[in-house]
């Protein structure tokens, strides 16, 4: 009798919080949500929210179809950065619900690449309003380079490890990129396809990259 008890509290308790979450995230964004999204994730700073659009969500490996969502332009105050925030509409242990994503640190860390102000240096511009239909927010992923602007692989390892350098005096990108943006990289190009990708968190020496260049090349003959 005990053990049935038991199995029915839990039963109830997953229920309930199942129906929490139901209640809370199956419809999308507002303007009141967002900018409890935003003082969350962002308590130090003051954003003004406007509304962007309406765009379609696709829906992800769970199971989940489109949906509609919505995304909003929001300026950062302090670092007066323009920005996106929009839907997702994901799948969780219960349900597919939606929750909401941001591309604030993606502009910032754009921006402050441009400062450097070298032509070596290679961003996919996420500034561009987001494309109607697609369901994602513009991000960056990578820095890249052109093999040819260099006389050697060194140089370009050298240039590398300076970009890093430059890009880790900033707190918030070294908070995100040297501890939990993991997936972020040096990309070689030849001009016309990528010749190695380079882990940029674990890119701090000239013969680690230099090393990386090597393995790759010989995989690639």
């Amino acid at each position: 009798m005990k053990k049935f008890i038991m199995t029915l509290l839990v039963l109830t308790s997953v229920l309930t919080c199942s129906g929490c979450i139901f209640g809370s995230s199956n419809h999308k964004s507002t303007k009141d949500s967002v900018q409890k999204y935003l003082k969350e994730k962002y308590p130090n700073e003051k954003f003004d929210i406007t509304y962007y659009g309406e765009t379609e969500l696709s829906g992800d490996d769970g199971g989940c179809d489109n949906a509609k969502g919505n995304t909003w332009n929001v300026k950062a105050e302090d670092t007066n950065i323009s920005f996106y925030v929009q839907d997702e509409y994901i799948f969780n242990s219960f349900s597919c619900e939606y929750t909401l994503d941001d591309n604030y640190f993606d502009i910032y860390l754009t921006n402050t690449i441009k400062e450097i102000n070298d032509s070596r240096i290679k961003i996919d511009d996420v500034t561009d309003p987001i494309e109607k239909g697609y369901g994602f927010l513009p991000s960056i992923s990578s820095i890249d380079f052109d093999i040819n602007d260099f006389s050697s692989k060194e140089e370009l390892a050298q240039f590398m490890i300076d970009v890093r350098s430059k890009l880790l005096t900033d707190s918030r990108i070294k908070e995100e990129l040297d501890n939990s943006y993991k997936s972020f990289w040096f990309d070689v190009f030849d001009g016309e396809k990528i010749l190695y990708s380079i882990n940029f968190s674990l890119s701090n020496s000239v013969d680690y990259i230099l090393e990386e260049i090597n393995k790759k090349e010989a995989k690639q003959n």
